[in-house]
This record gives C-alpha cells, sequence and structure tokens, in this order.
C-alpha cells in the first residue's frame, strides 16, 4: 500500500512537470518562468512603523524593478531553487523573542502556473519559519534557503536598506531546529528534498572531536571541569562526566537525593579543597567530586551569597527566620564550616547593612574577618570569630580593604571614612562628600573617590594614609594601571573622548590625548595603550571607527581606520608579541603588526559575535555565534579546521553563548544541552 502511494505521488508530480504547472521543475532551465514578484515588507521598531514595497516583473527575457533597472536572472531562478525541503503545515508557523523589531514579509510570485504567497511574521534569525501557500495547500520551511536567496534579491534592490543581512546572504541563514512532529511526518514531497554540504574544514574538525556528550535538557550554567571530570547542571540533575572519554560516571537528582531544588546564580556550583560544592535554595551541599556521595549539607537558610573558601574553613551567610531573631530587620548568621566535616566550628550573628546588591557584608582574609552590619557596625573578628574592635560611626554601604587602613563610605551621609584595619581607629574622615558614587581602590596607598556627574564636587585621587587630596578632576570610570610602572594609571575625562596619565603617588598629571570622537575601550599593553573609538548611529549604536595607538609617553604611533565599508560595533584585543589578534563583531578576526599597525591577515568567519578567543601552539581556538569553533593559524590566518555544534540558528537569539576551555591536551565545547571534548593538535 505504502509502495503503491509513492508510485501515484511520483506519477502526480510528472503530470504537473509535463503540464508546466510546477515552478521548481527545471533550475537549470536558461530563464525562469516567474511573470510577477511583489515584496512587501513591513516593520514595528522604537522608531515607530516603516514599509517597502519591491515588484519585479517579466518583460520578454530580462527581468526589471519598478523603476525599470534591469535585475539579474540569476537571482531570480536562485530564489525559485531556495524552495526545498519543506514540510505540510499544520497551522501558520512564527517564532518571536522579546525585542523591538518586529518585522513582516508578504511575498506573491506568480508564476506561468499559478500563485505562491510566501509569508513570515518572525523577528528571529533570518525570520525563520517561512511560510509557502501554493495550489491552496500550505507548507513551511526551517531550513533558511528562502531567506537566504531573497536578501540577496533585496540586496540587488535596495542595498542602502538590506546591506545588514549582507553576511546572511553571503554565508547563508543557520536552520532552525525542527519541531518533532514535522520530523515525525517527513517532507513534502511537492518540493526538492537536499542533503547538506559538510565544507572540507568540518570534515577535518570531525577528526579532532575525542567524544561528545548530550544532556536531556539545557544546562543551566556552563560545564565545571575539575578533578579530571567535568559536570553539568540541569534544572533538576547534577550530571559528572569523565574528561578524557565522556563517560557519565555518575547522576544525581536533586530532589529525591539532594532534598533540594538548586540555587540558580553564577557560581552556584565550584570545585574547592578537592570536593565539589553546590548552593541549594536554602543551603549549601558538599559532594565527592569522584562519586557523587554526599558528604554534608548545610539546609535551613537561604544564603545570601556565594560561600568563600580559604584553606579548609567555609564561610556563608545565611537568613535568620524573625521567629528565631525576634527581629523585624532582616538577621543574618555568617557560619565558620569545616570543609571536612561541615560542622560549624563558629557563627557571629548580625543585622543586614541593607545593601544587598553589595558583596561587602563579609570580607575574610588569612587572619581577620570583617563583617559589615546594620547595627550599624562594621565588626573586625579573628579567626576563632571573637571580636577584636568594632566601628559604629555610620551606617557602610561600600567597604575597601586596603593593606594598611579599611576605607567605609556611606552615599547617603554623603561621608567616607577611613580607619587602621588591625586597631579599628579612625585616621581620617571627610563629611563634605555631595553624590558620592563610589570608590575605587587604586593602589595600597590610594583611592579615586567617583562623584554622580550632577554633583559639584569634582572626582578625587586621595592619600589613603593622610586623607591628602592629590588630584581633582572629572572622570568616566575608573581607568586603568600602566602595565609597566604601577604608580601610573589612565584615566578617561568626563568628555569621553580625553585620555589622561596620572602619576598615582603625587597626583601629577604627565599627559593627555584627545581623540575625535569617545573612547569605546581602553587596553593595556606593555610599550603603550590601544584605544577603540566610538560614534553613535541610530540603527548602529557603539561603531568603532579606528584603532588609536599611543605609547607610554602619549604619543601617536599609528591610526587603523576601519572605513565605511564596515560596520565594527564591538572590538577585543589580544596581545601576541610581535602581533596584536583583533576581533569585532562582524565576525572579523585580524592580525595587526603592533609596530606599524598593518594588517598582516585578516578572516572572516560566518557568524557575527565572537564569543571567546583562546590561543594554544600557534593555533588560535575561537567560538562563535554560527555554532562553529575554528582552529585559525595564528602565523596566517588561514581556518584549519572546524567543529559544527548546529547550534548557530539559537546563539542567534542571544540568549546563549558558546563556552570553550583548555583542559590540557582537551579543549571543554559547551553550548545548549551539549558538550564535546576536542583533541587539540600538539
Amino acid at each position: 500500500m505504502g509502495m503503491l502511494k509513492i508510485v501515484i505521488t511520483a506519477i502526480v508530480l510528472c503530470i504537473l512537470i509535463c503540464m508546466n504547472s510546477y515552478p521548481f521543475s527545471d533550475y537549470t532551465a536558461s530563464h525562469s518562468t516567474v511573470e510577477w514578484i511583489d515584496i512587501d515588507f513591513s516593520v514595528l521598531e522604537n522608531l515607530g512603523m516603516s514599509d517597502r514595497h519591491y515588484i519585479i516583473e517579466r518583460e520578454g527575457e530580462m527581468y526589471r524593478d519598478s523603476s525599470g533597472t534591469v535585475i539579474d536572472s540569476h537571482l531570480i531562478e536562485e530564489f525559485l531553487a531556495s524552495f526545498t525541503d519543506l514540510y505540510v503545515a499544520r497551522e501558520f508557523e512564527e517564532e518571536s523573542v522579546m525585542t523591538s523589531y518586529y518585522p513582516s514579509f508578504l511575498i506573491s510570485i506568480i508564476h506561468s502556473g499559478g500563485e505562491i504567497a510566501i509569508v513570515s511574521r518572525s523577528n528571529t534569525h533570518c525570520n525563520i519559519p517561512w511560510n509557502v501557500t501554493m495550489s491552496g495547500q500550505n507548507f513551511v520551511q526551517f531550513n533558511g534557503k528562502i531567506p537566504t536567496a531573497l536578501f540577496t534579491l533585496l540586496m540587488e534592490l535596495d542595498e542602502e536598506k538590506w546591506s545588514f543581512m549582507d553576511k546572511e546572504a553571503r554565508f547563508n541563514c543557520f536552520p532552525a531546529p525542527i519541531p518533532p512532529y514535522y520530523v515525525t511526518e517527513g517532507l513534502s514531497p511537492s518540493f526538492p528534498h537536499t542533503s547538506p554540504e559538510i565544507p572540507l574544514e568540518e570534515e577535518k574538525g570531525r577528526t579532532h572531536i575525542f567524544w561528545t556528550a548530550e544532556l536531556d535538557d539545557y544546562m543551566a550554567q556552563l560545564p565545571l571541569a575539575c578533578y579530571g571530570n567535568v559536570y553539568c547542571v540541569t534544572k533538576d540533575r547534577l550530571i559528572c562526566f569523565d574528561m578524557a572519554t565522556g563517560e557519565k560516571k555518575w547522576d544525581i537528582d536533586s530532589e529525591t537525593e539532594i532534598e533540594s531544588n538548586w540555587f540558580f546564580a553564577p557560581g552556584f556550583i565550584d570545585c574547592q579543597n578537592g570536593n565539589l560544592y553546590i548552593r541549594l535554595e536554602k543551603g549549601l551541599a558538599c559532594l565527592d567530586s569522584h562519586t557523587g556521595d554526599i558528604l554534608w549539607k548545610i539546609t535551613g537558610g537561604e544564603l545570601k551569597r556565594d560561600p568563600i573558601y580559604r584553606d579548609e574553613h567555609v564561610y556563608i551567610i545565611v537568613e535568620v527566620s524573625q521567629e528565631e531573631s525576634n527581629d523585624t530587620s532582616e538577621t543574618l548568621r555568617l557560619l565558620c564550616v569545616d570543609s571536612r566535616t561541615g560542622n560549624t566550628l563558629w557563627e557571629f550573628t548580625f543585622l543586614n547593612p541593607g545593601f544587598g546588591y553589595l558583596d561587602e557584608e563579609v570580607y575574610v582574609e588569612e587572619e581577620r574577618v570583617y563583617v559589615n552590619s546594620g547595627d550599624p557596625a562594621v565588626y573586625c573578628l579573628d579567626t576563632q570569630g571573637t571580636v577584636i574592635w568594632d566601628f559604629t560611626g555610620h551606617h557602610v554601604e561600600e567597604f575597601h580593604v586596603l593593606k594598611n587602613n579599611i576605607v567605609l563610605m556611606n552615599a547617603s551621609q554623603e561621608v567616607l571614612t577611613c580607619v587602621d584595619r588591625e586597631t579599628g581607629t579612625i585616621t581620617w574622615e571627610n563629611f563634605d562628600l555631595s553624590e558620592i558614587f563610589t570608590v575605587y581602590v587604586v593602589s595600597d596607598n590610594s583611592i579615586l573617590i567617583s562623584m554622580y556627574s550632577s554633583s559639584t564636587i569634582p572626582d578625587m585621587l586621595v592619600n589613603v594614609e593622610t586623607g591628602e587630596i592629590l588630584w581633582e578632576g572629572i572622570l568616566y570610570g575608573e581607568g586603568k594601571e600602566d602595565l609597566v610602572n604601577e604608580d601610573i594609571r589612565y584615566l578617561i575625562t568626563d568628555t569621553r573622548n580625553t585620555v589622561c596619565a596620572l602619576q598615582v603617588s603625587t597626583g601629577e598629571e604627565l599627559w593627555k590625548y584627545t581623540l575625535d570622537y569617545e573612547i569605546q575601550k581602553m587596553y593595556m599593553l606593555e610599550d603603550g595603550i590601544l584605544l577603540a573609538e566610538k560614534i553613535e548611529e541610530d540603527y548602529w549604536p557603539h561603531i568603532v571607527p579606528a584603532l588609536i595607538f599611543l605609547d607610554r609617553e602619549g604619543n601617536i604611533q599609528w591610526n587603523y581606520p576601519y572605513g565605511p565599508q564596515r560596520t565594527c560595533t564591538q572590538v577585543d584585543i589580544y596581545d601576541r608579541d610581535s602581533l596584536l589578534i583583533t576581533t569585532t563583531q562582524e565576525g572579523i578576526i585580524e592580525a595587526l603588526d603592533r609596530t606599524t599597525g598593518t594588517v598582516v591577515w585578516s578572516t572572516e568567519l560566518k557568524g557575527r559575535e565572537i564569543f571567546e578567543v583562546l590561543f594554544h601552539n600557534g593555533h588560535i581556538f575561537c567560538s562563535c555565534d554560527d555554532g562553529r569553533m575554528y582552529c585559525i593559524s595564528e602565523a596566517t590566518g588561514e581556518i584549519r579546521w572546524v567543529v559544527n555544534t548546529e547550534s548557530g540558528f539559537t546563539l542567534s537569539l542571544g540568549v546563549l553563548d558558546m563556552d570553550i576551555e583548555f583542559y590540557g591536551k582537551f579543549l571543554l565545547l559547551s553550548v545548549e544541552d551539549t558538550f564535546i571534548g576536542v583533541l587539540v593538535p600538539e
């Protein structure tokens, strides 16, 4: 019966082709049977509603747009050839993500045998999926071929409008995941079926994959690799894999075995003291890193911050219930826990200082523990939990422990206090800091006091020992320290286009340099400073027009302009001896001669955002939002091989990224629900 159905379908298709009513019958024809294409595009975005309308009409052997311009017929043929691998649609398919960009495409094709309608209302990568209606039947495509050909055609019609899709037109849109019910039903026989072409560099990349492990669910955070294992956490499971083989060693369910849900936050799982620690919704669990056995756990109160690990001690801050504390204020308890047994060695109860967005409730060093309490007080404890001294002068919103002193800030009371870290005695105070924003530690003896832009008081460089103001000015950010001379700091002024070299110990300005545009980033190199400029445009914020290299005396050595033909919105720099390796958010990685700024080589990747860049034995390894990890020659820029995780569509949504980390001879690649052990060349 199944064979009979196939034969009948084949006969029907042959009849349609012979009747010339099937527009996809012959891709090799010298000209297309398409008579008319109408493309209607509209988009709702921050700037309001806008639209574009294009018409392509056949005149004899040529195609012209509405202005009379001849359109390459090859582009029409490629557009028709893109109608492959469609499924019979159950319903109108669309995908949407939270954004300020909501586009809509409505395309009509009139051909000698009828009419085709193509619609997309998705704002995901390449507006996938695409809905096709033909002969009263609805179809849907997920492979990205229709938009790839469409954007190529649109760039011919209106390059100024559609140049931002040039990359997708040249390198192809990423295919989207296919819903399971379409996979089960299979492709429609009304359209050609294709198989993906695997480039040679991806074939080579497959030979470097040592093992692959897939989870049943998305990872809650990037895998943690330590002690020869890889630990992955999903919403309810903790799974351990052998790093060398990818073999699963153990698997723990949070509810049945830990009896608690995870506390999802950056760094909620950690390797310390040979063990594995994981934060719970209300507590902390310590596991044997090799067997997964639960060594101990502390439950009952929510942890207010990540644990602090010092030698064989773990310091945690837990919330105390109001029933226990008999206090309407939020009460916290600092526990010093033996990392081997989970026993509490000592505890210290204090009031929440009321500034939960800060990490400064507790600061732990070898012989002292400093606690910021809402009493108000700052307590200095020894390693047995005994109070050595306390400061009760005012609430503390922010404190910084330096070599000999502790700086305490209260912005609401406009006061900054410096106390001796051994005795707690006040060394100096400043009560006239209207609209103080924050304090940056510049050195063991210096701090930079940053004010709000509305303040009438300038930013200040202050000697911590004496409270003396060494320098005053209006700044943007905290600046960066010179890599050779720690007494020199480079600051960006409030105009954001001027960099100032400041001698920290004296407050003397050594030099200033002003650029044409604002400074986006400042990179410290041993022989100078590399500055990335930025300009603002409506559709492309933070355009980088140029890189400027200054020597350590503030003299310009070279200027590398990106030029108007490149839309570069982000630059990262990697110092590699005689070369400076740069990556941009247009998916280009380049090597610049650090002496002259000339381009030694330039390589464009298929994606736009480059997530991570690692260097190993003359190779550059980088992960990109096209779902690929590239191995590139550091000397020539040649792409040696590529590992394709086929996750480009998901990564393009901007929710996830692809992580790569070296562990000995292995490179661990992690994305979505998959991680891959890659063997790298020695």
